[in-house]
């Protein structure tokens, strides 16, 4: 038996239907190219994941170069895998001795993987911590982030492990030299540590005070009304 056959007329209309009908467009994802440029701009931007991927394979290619270990620290760093962060930004300090960037961020990565190590892994990773902010510091004296980070950890850190009260008093002094409103900031959350509440309060109003003088500052009234806030929980006792 012969199939019934379809009307030439028909079978136009069918083709004409069928090309009418278009098949969903893919998305177009944008191929950045392989450099460093291309990785920085995906990390400022916060496309993590493919910032990596550029820089493994940069890595493997340009194995001496320091800012390419250095960036995929800091990508692996935002991405809360410090013990990875740590193997990179420490290649980074290796390769560049010379450049404070490297060792600030050494220390940012160690500072967080002390809270993954094993009990006895965390004093001698705590001394690291302290020589490798020190390192920082003495390459950039001016560094805001290296005397920031400097004073927290003495006034943070146990005796054994390098914490001393002078030496945090010290490095915040120096921040307010850099940046009054951060450092008397920073000065009253270290006196608030130390439990010297007037201290705290004092320091706190002279940040304000500055902030309130600086014309200039970005998101003044937001960090103002955050002191501010912070200064009456002090004075209630808080």
């Amino acid at each position: 038996m012969k199939a019934p056959r379809i009307p030439t007329l028909s079978l136009a209309l069918l083709a004409a239907a069928c090309s009418s009908v278009r098949a969903p467009e893919e998305p177009v994802v944008e191929v950045m190219p392989p450099t460093l440029e291309a990785a920085v701009e995906l990390y400022e931007a916060g496309d993590l994941e493919r910032a990596e991927t550029i820089l493994q394979t940069l890595r493997q290619n340009q194995p001496e170069d320091a800012e390419v270990a250095l960036y995929l620290g800091r990508t692996l760093f935002e991405q809360q895998r410090y013990a990875a962060a740590v193997t990179e930004l420490d290649a980074a300090a290796t390769l560049d001795g010379s450049e404070a960037i490297y060792w600030l961020w050494l220390g940012r990565a160690l500072g967080e993987h002390v809270h993954q190590v094993l009990f006895l892994r965390k004093l001698p990773m705590a001394k690291r911590i302290h020589q490798v902010f020190l390192r920082a510091v003495e390459l950039d004296p001016d560094s805001v982030e290296g005397q920031t980070a400097l004073a927290r950890f003495y006034s943070e850190a146990p005796a054994v492990a390098g914490g001393d009260r002078e030496k945090s008093l010290h490095h915040a002094a120096e921040l307010i030299r850099l940046d009054p409103v951060e450092g008397h900031r920073l000065l009253s959350s270290i006196y608030v540590l130390f439990q010297e509440p007037d201290n705290a309060v004092r320091e706190l109003r002279l940040a304000i005070e500055a902030l309130e003088a600086d014309g200039e500052r970005e998101n003044a009234e937001e960090v103002l009304a955050e002191m501010r806030q912070r200064l009456d929980e002090l004075e209630a006792g808080g």
